[in-house]
């Protein structure tokens, strides 16, 4: 059977370990929450439309694209773009340049390229030219960062992006420090974004990845992606929207200094924000299974509607279980529970009921999610048998699990 395991700790927020690199972030939401307990007090990317847009964060890359067609009439130019990272003026400033810079067009020196932080769109222009963006390309800037639509093939002397944009990666790299490593057995997160139309959890939440290396590769996604010594792919968001909880099993008995996670984000969203990021090893037992599992529900936690209580306020549901240690021996029951007891009520933690399955992978991350089954949480609840008599080689007792829900 499988077994169950917490995950107590916060590899990513101990002691000695650095966020060494991030984007940029609203100043009253900090990268410094990502470690924080509770899932409600977010880091918030700083977006596009702030600063008069000088601000979000966009990667021009092969992991994005690195050019721009354009047809002036006479068949596409390929214009190279500079690879690297820029808020939203900064990139249509380089494609600007790079664009003027372009012996092969004819009217190289009449393209002018901006992005207006208020209606969060990019513009190409040519004072002089009506010009055609040829937008098939998968490695095209324009429609991987900024906005542009494929199917667009007029002839026009200027062209505005069809969607908004506020940036498209979010990024935060740990540094565990000189001579140190960190080595988790599972990384996971809970994200949120918001103030935009688009709504598909694919384009918004399934692009995450996090990376491991000895050394630090950069602030682009491209330095890390086939570079890094270990690449885990984040779960895709759970289809249950009271349990958002997205993880990778990253069980390898290999630590690294660097762990960098980047979140990709091509949508027209203004907000997008990191609730909990954390990495722990698993607490868990080698041979014991939890015995069974009562009260596993979502609960509502809304008063019911009375005399005295005609428009009560609503609460999120969450979700709850109970899981019962039955016989252990007296040493695995201590190494398991005690440990529990002692950090499981006062921060926040993961629980997994099936974990070896999940390393095993025959359940996913997300599957196991959308039962209620993995969640983040708190022990609320804790009690323990007297083992007393002739089973004092034996200990019994219960754990109470409530969820803290995502932002």
């Amino acid at each position: 059977m499988a077994r169950c395991a917490l995950f107590l700790t916060d590899l990513f927020g101990a002691s000695g370990v650095t966020i060494f690199d991030h984007s940029g972030y609203n100043t009253a939401l900090p990268v410094s929450n990502v470690s924080h307990p509770l899932p409600g007090k977010v880091f918030e990317q700083l977006e596009g439309q702030h600063l008069s847009g000088n601000a979000g964060m966009f990667e021009v890359s092969s992991k994005t694209g690195l050019n721009v067609y354009i047809n002036e009439g006479a068949g596409a130019v390929t214009t190279l773009i500079t690879a690297g990272t820029y808020d939203a003026n900064t990139l249509a400033a380089r494609i600007q340049t790079d664009l003027r810079a372009n012996g092969s067009l004819p009217n190289a020196a009449t393209y002018f390229v901006s992005y207006n932080s208020t209606s969060r769109l990019f513009t190409v222009s040519n004072t002089g030219t009506a010009f055609i963006l040829v937008n098939v390309n998968s490695d095209n800037v324009l429609t991987s960062e900024c906005g542009f639509d494929a199917s667009n093939t007029a002839s026009l002397a200027s062209h505005k992006s069809d969607d908004e944009r506020s940036s498209t990666i979010t990024r935060v790299i740990f540094d565990a420090g000189a001579g140190n490593v960190i080595d988790p057995d599972l990384v996971w997160t809970m994200l949120n974004s918001t103030g935009g139309t688009d709504a598909d959890a694919a384009t918004i939440y399934n692009d995450v990845t996090v990376y491991a290396h000895a050394t630090y590769l950069g602030q682009q996604w491209a330095q890390w992606d086939g570079v890094a010594s270990e690449t885990f792919s984040i779960s895709d968001r759970p289809a249950e929207t009271e349990n958002t909880v997205q993880g990778a099993v990253t069980s390898t008995d290999t630590g690294y200094r660097y762990w960098a996670f980047f979140w990709r984000h091509v949508d027209d969203h203004t907000s997008h924000q990191i609730g909990v990021l954390r990495a722990a090893a698993a607490l868990t037992s080698a041979v014991h299974t939890v015995r069974e599992v009562n009260s596993h529900h979502l609960a509502n936690r809304t008063a019911p509607r009375t005399l005295e209580n005609q428009h009560p306020v609503n609460l999120l549901s969450d979700w709850r279980m109970t899981i019962e240690l039955e016989r252990w021996t007296a040493s695995e029951f201590r190494a398991f529970k005690v440990e529990a007891d002692r950090y499981g009520a006062a921060d926040g933690m993961l629980f997994s009921l099936l974990w070896t399955d999940i390393v095993a992978g025959s359940l996913t991350v997300n599957a196991q999610a959308d039962k209620g089954q993995l969640f983040y949480g708190s022990i609320v609840g804790s009690s323990t048998d007297s083992y007393a008599g002739n089973e004092s080689d034996y200990m019994s007792g219960s754990l109470d699990l409530a969820q803290l829900r995502g932002p």
